[in-house]
């Protein structure tokens, strides 16, 4: 028995539980996220009303290190999770990167990489997969540009998280009797 996995995405006040979806189709879904200009050069995480994604605008002079944060999600310690997300940039030109983390508020909380500094140079979205596990708890989850300077755009869309397999394994066998076949 599993949890469902094609529904949408429920939140309860402040609470959200799996399955979680966010298709960004418009600027309200931003609203739900903590974006983070962390190294404060006002360029950072925004909605793009063309491509209805999260996208990341390079800056001129400095890196990225710019957060955007699910909200809180309520995750079973029991599942292994299934994280999917489409990636891309504006042009395989100007390549960029992302890290995926795991924690429980704030960028300071992403404890957990998900997915190691990696560089996105496909200009047409490439879902991305990613299973982990965790303890019963609310986590988020942080997507992190990192792209040098004065490159170009990082796209972000089709947030999903999923419990998928049951990680419980049988207990041991117990009264088992072997009887011989007959000769």
């Amino acid at each position: 028995e599993g949890i469902p996995a094609n529904a949408p995405s429920f939140f309860f006040g402040d609470r959200c539980v799996l399955p979680y979806a966010e298709s960004f189709d418009d600027v309200s879904s931003l609203g739900r996220y903590t974006v983070t200009d962390a190294n404060g050069d006002g360029s950072t995480w925004e909605y793009d009303d063309t491509e209805h994604c999260l996208h990341y605008k390079y800056h001129n002079v400095n890196d990225a290190d710019d957060w955007a944060v699910t909200p809180a999600i309520e995750m079973p310690g029991d599942y292994m999770i299934e994280l999917s997300f489409d990636a891309w940039c504006r042009t395989s030109t100007y390549p960029e990167e992302i890290e995926v983390t795991l924690g429980s508020g704030d960028p300071l909380s992403q404890s957990r990489i998900l997915l190691a500094r990696t560089t996105i140079d496909n200009s047409l979205p490439q879902t991305r997969k990613i299973g982990f596990t965790v303890p019963e708890g609310r986590y988020t989850v942080g997507f992190h540009a990192t792209s040098g300077a004065n490159n170009y755009y990082l796209y972000v869309d089709n947030v999903r998280l999923e419990a998928g397999i049951r990680r419980q394994v049988p207990g041991p066998v117990s009264q088992l009797t072997a009887i011989p076949a007959p000769e």
